[in-house]
């Protein structure tokens, strides 16, 4: 994909993501309680799985109209020894983990952006062929690293006859996400083993490091649909000279990772590529949003970026000011690609 934006992979995708019908609201306000400033409604197409709007609000902590509450009950990822504190932002301290970003409500927040991002840019919740298996009763789905539970709250509502699991290290997904009723959450970590039986699930959309895909494989039905929707800072393009030093620094995965040989090497039968690109700060309002995603991940690596830089908070600052001017002015973007594999 390197080199190539790939914004028109159907004559449409183009104005699509020039013309989102998103609305977009930024407002600075407080970050403390547990209530996250974001709320989204996305129409999904329950007959095709196909994406066809979004309502995103960056809201005033101070606005009070009911929004999501995170559950954070009694689960032991939840405890204080499981986590640590670095420039004010709790970071977990779970054991062979390459997961780098906090794990607090700003970053809850972000990855409700990124989902919309995602699915605007796909025009779909998941590339697998499975809606009509997913539709019956019976059916069974697993979000692997489900964060807030976006995808999986998406998927329940659309599917309502199919399971849908969701797994995380932390327990950060939403109260009202666990009270749908075909959703099942559980704590743990990919890489300790999941907690279910061998070929269970029927699909399985996973952002995914080489040492999970065995795992991934056991719990996927012989059949099954295993998917992965991966993007790195080097399929970042078109970049500004201070843009391309900080996403040097920032790299935190293999520079050789190549999800469809490994997917492949795994023993899972390669079914369909798609790739999509992501405009930073130009494109309409997907760019306008990829920015702020972008924007968060930079203040969230910023304790790790100060140290390889040598700089202090308000150099680090000023540099990321002028990134974000690069981006829309070197038409920046991001490739991202989603693979889906069955289980033969």
């Amino acid at each position: 994909m390197g080199g190539k934006l790939c914004l028109a992979k159907n004559e449409d995708r183009e104005k699509n993501v020039a013309s989102i019908p998103t609305t977009f609201e930024m407002q600075k306000g407080r970050r403390d309680t547990i209530e996250p400033s974001i709320k989204a409604e996305t129409s999904l197409s329950k007959k095709e799985n196909t994406f066809s709007g979004t309502k995103l609000e960056i809201k005033n902590e101070s606005d009070k109209s009911p929004s999501l509450k995170l559950n954070e009950e009694t689960s032991e990822s939840w405890q204080p020894q499981n986590y640590r504190l670095d420039n004010k932002r709790k970071f977990h301290n779970i054991v062979h983990s390459p997961y780098v970003l906090p794990a607090d409500i700003e970053e809850l927040d972000r990855l409700e952006i990124q989902h919309v991002i995602i699915t605007h840019c796909f025009g779909k919740l998941f590339q697998m062929p499975i809606d009509k298996i997913i539709s019956k009763s019976g059916a069974k789905i697993l979000d692997v690293g489900c964060g807030p539970g976006s995808w999986t709250r998406d998927v329940a509502n659309m599917y309502p006859l199919c399971e849908v699991h969701a797994i995380d290290m932390t327990k950060t997904f939403f109260n009202d996400i666990e009270k749908l009723p075909n959703t099942f959450f559980a704590v743990g970590n990919i890489l300790e083993g999941l907690p279910y039986p061998d070929n269970h699930f029927d699909g399985i959309p996973k952002n995914m490091w080489e040492i999970a895909i065995k795992e991934l494989v056991r719990v996927t039905k012989p059949g099954g649909f295993i998917e992965c929707v991966e993007g790195s800072g080097s399929n970042l393009e078109q970049t500004g000279p201070l843009t391309k030093k900080l996403w040097d620094a920032g790299k935190t995965g293999p520079s050789n990772w190549n999800i469809t040989d490994n997917m492949r090497n795994g023993g899972i039968s390669i079914q369909a590529e798609t790739p999509t690109s992501l405009p930073i700060g130009w494109g309409g309002k997907v760019g306008d949003l990829n920015l702020v995603n972008l924007k968060l991940i930079a203040e969230s690596l910023k304790p790790f970026l100060m140290q390889a830089f040598e700089m202090n908070g308000e150099d680090f600052d000023k540099m990321c000011s002028k990134v974000v001017e690069e981006y829309p002015k070197y038409k920046s973007y991001l490739n991202v690609i989603s693979v889906v594999g069955k289980k033969v």
